[in-house]
């Protein structure tokens, strides 16, 4: 099912789209008609450029986490194709717009992001999990599809759902043959022209050769939004989409589910019974510079109920403060925190008081 007017695609049974209330229709939209034609400037409340990157996985999450905390933005290509979809040796760059009155909370919102995806990018492959098995428990007689971990039995060479190569349950895989995710974003509508571009340029992807007639047919075992590639194609498969989202524009408002903003005071219901004031919560019990660790902290003491408020005034030495009764109870809450945010991988150097 498809909705008419974004041209999101929905699995069967769905008959209203989500973001634009309209019924749905089952005639798949051409895939031509999902491009925009992307304006030359930003709109003029948009007054600030806050980054341009031609990390195009980079340009849509930061897009997508600035919506989630509340900051108005606009994204487009700086400079948008007119032709078609294929790839050419210069990758292109994308801008995204604020208004300037945010600019300070978008700009550590955006440092911190491109530090979490820095240090995501440079993980070394060969000392991630190279099994397949683990998380399904699969027996060693059995062969599993690293893109899609469909299991078949010992006898298949290729997976029929990917058309890529088996390994035995918890064989150590190739480098070039881990999975990596290409996308994961709540932008429905480009899905189906980015499955239809890698399989017009034969990369593989999870469930690739179900996808036929703009339809992903069958069961996925990954999420409807996910498409995985092989690390052996991720560089490639990048460059399809960076030339896919040259022809949109983006002005992320619906779908979301915007965010706890981390700096604004938490003050349930016990600091009130104890008869404290904000003032009192002087004990730091976290402090760095990365926005996502600071919110994955505050999360925490959310999540206990530990009062807490933010001191965000030097951003390079953010603090969170609790009560000095709770500090204790604080400390034990955060332990798992100082291993890093928890929504983007990385190493910080952010860390417990």
């Amino acid at each position: 099912m498809f909705c008419p007017e974004c041209k999101a695609e929905f699995r069967a049974g769905f008959t209203q789209c989500s973001d634009c209330g309209i019924a749905l229709v089952n005639v798949p939209p051409n895939l031509e008609d999902r491009f925009r034609s992307v304006a030359e400037a930003a709109p003029t409340e948009y007054n600030e450029l806050l980054v341009r990157t031609r990390e195009c996985r980079l340009y849509l999450g930061l897009l997508a986490t600035l919506a989630n905390f509340r900051v108005r933005c606009y994204g487009k290509a700086a400079n948008p194709a007119t032709s078609d979809l294929g790839v050419s040796t210069t990758n292109p760059e994308f801008e995204i717009w604020i208004p300037k009155v945010q600019s300070r909370l978008a700009a550590w919102i955006r440092d911190s992001f491109q530090e979490n995806h820095t240090a995501a990018e440079k993980l070394d492959l060969d000392k991630e999990q190279v099994t397949l098995g683990a998380a399904t428990e699969a027996p060693d007689s059995a062969k599993l599809c690293a893109l899609c971990s469909a299991e078949y039995a010992s006898a298949a060479t290729l997976c029929e759902n990917c058309g890529t190569t088996l390994f035995w349950g918890k064989q150590a895989l190739p480098r070039g043959e881990l999975a990596r995710t290409l996308f994961n974003e709540a932008q429905p509508q480009i899905l189906g022209a980015l499955r239809t571009a890698l399989l017009e340029h034969r990369i593989p992807f999870n469930n690739g050769l179900l996808y036929q007639e703009g339809l992903l047919r069958g069961n996925s075992t990954t999420s409807s939004r996910e498409i995985v590639v092989r690390e052996v194609d991720f560089d490639r498969a990048k460059e399809v989409l960076a030339r896919i989202l040259e022809r949109y524009e983006f002005e992320p408002t619906s779908g979301l589910r915007p965010s706890v903003d981390p700096t604004e005071l938490y003050w349930p219901y016990t600091a009130r019974r104890n008869g404290w004031l904000p003032e009192d919560l002087a004990q730091i019990a976290w402090t760095g510079h990365n926005f996502f660790t600071l919110s994955a902290a505050a999360g925490a003491l959310r999540e206990h109920r530990v009062p807490y408020r933010a001191d965000a005034e030097d951003l390079k030495t953010a603090k969170l403060l609790v009560h000095p009764d709770d500090a204790s109870r604080a400390r034990e809450v955060l332990q798992e925190v100082e291993e890093g945010p928890d929504t983007t991988a990385t190493e910080s150097s952010d860390e417990l008081a």
